[in-house]
């Protein structure tokens, strides 16, 4: 099974020191933003970059490189899960890190726990959070909620029963003259003919995003079979011919 590369808080008796993880089947390596993203998120500021860059630069060099950070004492750090969403609400992903020497881990239930607060009610995804802590998956971005998207909808369409492209302009012959006594401008008709059919426009169906908020299809043309001529008529989305 493909790993990230992970990295550990570690407290000993003269500081604190980020411990690393080697990547596992093509997982991949530590980043120093990824380490900064979590300090920050801890609220650990008085770090010198350049420690960062080295302990990542060893990381790269040895199965578990360990570099002082601090020089002070500090609380155990639980597991903590770094929920981010979609700024289009579309999903929701959950980053595992894990927690320091001493540390407890976190459950299940407290992560959704999190997800609730931060407003995110649909599409969840639980198995993948049971998988995440099964296997502890840290430094992974894993899918923890999705949205569900709208059923596009389709135009409506007008189907005509005679020949709709008749001109305005006479017919010539091969000498080009116009034969005025066979203009054919105009399409006949007989009664109860059928002259045009609607297919309606099917509106589609709406989708959920992933805070509940809902997610609209594109909209469709509408047309429309009106009896506005006499001797024309409409009905049920089709258009007769009435004597």
């Amino acid at each position: 099974m493909k790993r990230n590369a992970f990295f550990q808080l570690v407290q000993k008796k003269d500081g604190v020191y980020l411990k690393s993880y080697p990547a596992l089947h093509g997982g991949a390596p530590l980043s120093m933003e990824d380490i900064m993203q979590y300090l920050e998120q801890k609220k650990i500021i008085d770090v010198q970059l350049g420690d960062i860059a080295a302990f990542v630069e060893d990381a790269a060099q040895q199965k578990n490189a360990e570099k002082k950070i601090l020089s002070e004492d500090r609380l155990p750090e639980k597991e903590f899960p770094l929920i981010t969403i979609d700024p289009r609400r579309r999903f929701a992903k959950i980053r595992l890190y894990p927690p320091s020497n001493g540390g407890m881990r976190i459950s299940s239930e407290e992560i959704l726990d999190r997800v609730e607060q931060m407003g995110i009610k649909s599409g969840l995804l639980p198995e993948n959070i049971k998988l995440m802590l099964k296997g502890r998956l840290y430094c992974t971005d894993v899918l923890i909620a999705r949205a569900t998207p709208p059923v596009q909808g389709s135009d409506a369409v007008i189907t005509y029963h005679f020949d709709v492209d008749k001109t305005c302009k006479p017919a010539m012959d091969e000498s080009g003259n116009v034969d005025f006594h066979q203009l054919d401008m105009i399409e006949k008709v007989s009664e109860g003919q059928l002259l045009a059919t609607l297919q309606p426009a099917d509106l589609g169906t709406p989708g959920t995003d992933v805070m509940g908020g809902e997610l609209k299809p594109i909209k469709v043309k509408q047309l429309f079979i009106r009896g506005w001529m006499r001797n024309v008529f409409g009905c049920f989305g089709k258009c007769y011919v009435d004597g």
